[in-house]
């Protein structure tokens, strides 16, 4: 099975390498002969090479990483890293994100949160560092996230503003 696909003229859009002059992505033929690749799949033979980030030649031409994107997964998003879209399941993937998670909105509790699906969260059981999750393997689910918090001491704050914990003055928004 293909893990990969060429970009959709909305990708290259988006991603600043649409060439207007000749209606093509930047790199690709002019005349638009590689346009029909546009959101295809790639041949599953150039999974290895699109892992590693290598140009592949497909049909006689020449892609360049930039022009392929690892697929959306639509049966088991954690076969491979799905893209930062909401995919067909409905599931919105974060990457690894520091965030504060609860089941009731009063007790909250650090962990590394990497998705979301129906309004509640995935994170990894008891990876409440991005250091615990790279050997994290079970999710869990929260009904709540939300960023952290810094948390600042006056003195944290004097030093770097080059200020005297005296010649501040906290007020509220």
């Amino acid at each position: 099975m293909s893990k990969y696909r060429f970009k959709t003229k909305e990708e290259f859009i988006r991603d600043g390498l649409w060439g207007y002059e000749y209606d093509t992505p930047k790199g690709w033929n002019l005349r638009g002969d590689m346009n029909e690749f546009l959101g295809q799949d790639i041949n599953e033979c150039h999974n290895s090479l699109c892992d590693d980030d290598m140009a592949i030649y497909e049909r006689g031409w020449l892609f360049r990483p930039w022009s392929y994107v690892l697929k959306e997964e639509s049966k088991n998003w954690s076969e491979w890293v799905p893209t930062k879209e909401i995919n067909s399941n409905g599931f919105e993937y974060f990457g690894d994100k520091l965030m504060e998670v609860s089941w009731n909105n009063e007790s909250w509790f650090p962990r590394v949160v990497f998705g979301r699906k129906e309004g509640q969260y995935l994170a990894w059981d008891d990876a409440d560092t991005l250091e615990d999750a790279k050997n994290a393997y079970n999710p869990i689910v929260w009904n709540h996230a939300r960023p952290i918090k810094t948390k600042l001491t006056l003195k944290q704050v004097a030093e770097k503003f080059g200020l005297e914990e005296g010649e501040i003055e906290i007020i509220g928004l």
